[in-house]
């Protein structure tokens, strides 16, 4: 990869696959470290990359996986690794600041509580990717994908119904 194409890569993804990680679990700054580390390797370790968006967005959740396993080992148990909540005052995105946050809490809660492997899928297909496209990316069978996504579009339905 020429660094010109390295660059418009980078431009182009860096912003989509933060997005997927946070929508696998990951929180913003987690998110944009994984990456980060993702495309070091891939600037610093040039190879030949057939699908490099989906090359990316594997590397970069290898990448939060293992972070989290460190960072789970390191903590003492009983130890919260939730973040704090703003204060009630905290000025948020324009219009009902407070809506807008309690929505994002509980959709982030319903996809934290699907196994990973359903997170995944799910991220995956937020990103465009279809089941065949997402079994090739996850070395899982095409049924699999299926199902996984279709037990996860069930669960997100009922944990969201239940609130």
């Amino acid at each position: 990869m020429t660094p010109t194409a390295f660059e418009n890569f980078y431009r182009t993804q860096f912003g989509p696959v933060v997005a997927f990680l946070i929508r696998f679990g990951a929180d913003p700054a987690e998110a944009e470290d994984a990456v980060q580390s993702a495309m070091m390797s891939l600037l610093l370790h040039p190879r030949r990359i057939d699908k490099p968006a989906a090359w990316i967005r594997v590397v970069a959740r290898n990448n939060w996986l293992r972070a989290m396993r460190l960072r789970a080992a390191a903590v003492p148990a009983g130890v919260s690794h939730e973040r704090l909540e703003p204060p009630p005052d905290h000025a948020g995105p324009a219009g009902d600041p407070a809506r807008h946050h309690a929505e994002q809490d509980v959709a982030r809660r319903a996809i934290r509580s699907l196994p990973p492997s359903q997170r995944e899928i799910l991220a995956l297909v937020f990103d465009g990717y279809r089941p065949l496209e997402i079994a090739r990316i996850i070395g899982k069978r095409p049924e699999a994908v299926r199902s996984n996504l279709a037990l996860a579009r069930r669960s997100l339905s009922q944990l969201l119904i239940d609130g």
